[in-house]
C-alpha cells in the first residue's frame, strides 16, 4: 500500500473511530445516570477508576518495550508478544487478588464488594485488549485498532 494512502487511512480510522467511543461513552455515561442515580453512578465511578487503576499497574512498560522489540525484531515478534501477553496476564491476575483483597479489607467497599468482585473479572479482558492494540500498531493497522476499540466500548455499553 502507497504510504501516503496508508496514512490518511490510519487518519481516518483513528478519527472515526475516537468519534463512535465517544458517542458510546455519552450514551452509556446518560443510561448508567439515569438508571443508577447519583448515589449509584458514583460508585460505579469509584470502581470503575479502582479497577482501572490496576489495569494500568500491570503494563510496567512491557506494551512498549514489546512494540519496541517487535519492530527491531520482526522475525521475532510472536516471542516478544507472546512474552508480554504472558508477563501482563500474570501481573494481571497477580493483582486481580491484591485488588480482591483489597475489597474484602477497606471500608470504602462496604456495599459495594461484590459489584467490585464481578468488576475486577474485566482485568483479563483489558490486558488482552491493550496487548492486541499494540500487535495491530507495530503492523500500522490502525484501521483496526480502531474497530478493537469500538468493539470493546460497544461491549461495556451492552
Amino acid at each position: 500500500m502507497n504510504s501516503s494512502l496508508g496514512v490518511v487511512k490510519n487518519t481516518f480510522s483513528q478519527i472515526a473511530g475516537r468519534a463512535i467511543v465517544v458517542a458510546v461513552s455519552i450514551l452509556s455515561t446518560a443510561l448508567l445516570t439515569r438508571s443508577f442515580g447519583p448515589d449509584g453512578f458514583g460508585d460505579y465511578i469509584f470502581l470503575t477508576s479502582f479497577i482501572l487503576l490496576f489495569v494500568g499497574l500491570s503494563d510496567l512498560g512491557t506494551t512498549t518495550i514489546g512494540v519496541r522489540e517487535a519492530a527491531s525484531h520482526p522475525e521475532k515478534e510472536e516471542i516478544f508478544f507472546g512474552n508480554v501477553l504472558t508477563v501482563r496476564l500474570f501481573l494481571s491476575f497477580l493483582l486481580l487478588a491484591v485488588f480482591n483483597l483489597l475489597v474484602i479489607l477497606l471500608p470504602q467497599f462496604a456495599g459495594l464488594r461484590l459489584s467490585a468482585f464481578i468488576g475486577s473479572f474485566v482485568f483479563p479482558f483489558l490486558v488482552l485488549r491493550t496487548t492486541g492494540q499494540a500487535v495491530l500498531q507495530t503492523h500500522l493497522r490502525l484501521d483496526l485498532a480502531s474497530r478493537l476499540e469500538v468493539f470493546a466500548a460497544g461491549l461495556m455499553l451492552i
